[in-house]
């Protein structure tokens, strides 16, 4: 009978039977790390993210990169769900790209995207003291913040597609 099942269902099964799989090494990304709702709570620990040696430049989207995002929205507009694209930290360094260079980005992938990009990539341009350990690691205050915009744009789309 069990030779019909996948190895990795053994395996999990076994582990589970054993008892040996419930161990939680702790960490950002252990289970224990996650509330609930499946955030990450983490405490910054007051540390700052050094970005003397950084430069916050526009990324590039490949064609890749496009042809599999589009492929994951018509996967999931065919089940129902609604994939949206929002803005991501972005430190204010010296080294940073200009605000019109994130702007047509955010232009770029509007074009190259079948799903709503939602955000102004300026309005998620963050002091570096935002951040924690990394630009994309927001402390306390950042999260805030950014949740905060986050929600303006999920509410402006909502009001938009209901017009």
């Amino acid at each position: 009978m069990w030779e019909k099942y996948p190895v990795y269902l053994k395996r999990c099964f076994s582990l589970w039977v054993t008892g040996s799989g419930n161990k939680d090494a702790g960490g950002v990304y252990s289970r224990s790390a996650f509330n609930e709702y499946g955030d990450i709570e983490w405490e910054d620990n007051g540390c700052e993210y050094d970005f003397s040696e950084y430069q916050s430049i526009v990324p590039d989207i490949s064609d890749n990169v496009v042809e599999r995002l589009n492929a994951l929205n018509d996967y999931l507009n065919s089940k129902g769900a609604t994939l949206l694209l929002a803005g991501y930290p972005i430190a204010d360094t010296d080294c940073r790209s200009s605000d019109d260079e994130f702007i047509n980005f955010g232009n770029k992938l509007k074009e190259k995207m079948d799903a709503p990009v939602i955000s102004n990539y300026i309005d998620y341009i963050y002091p570096c003291d935002y951040s924690f350990d990394a630009e994309l690691h927001l402390n306390n205050v950042g999260k805030e913040v950014r949740t905060n915009q986050l929600i303006k744009d999920l509410k402006k789309f909502i009001k938009e597609k209901s017009d």
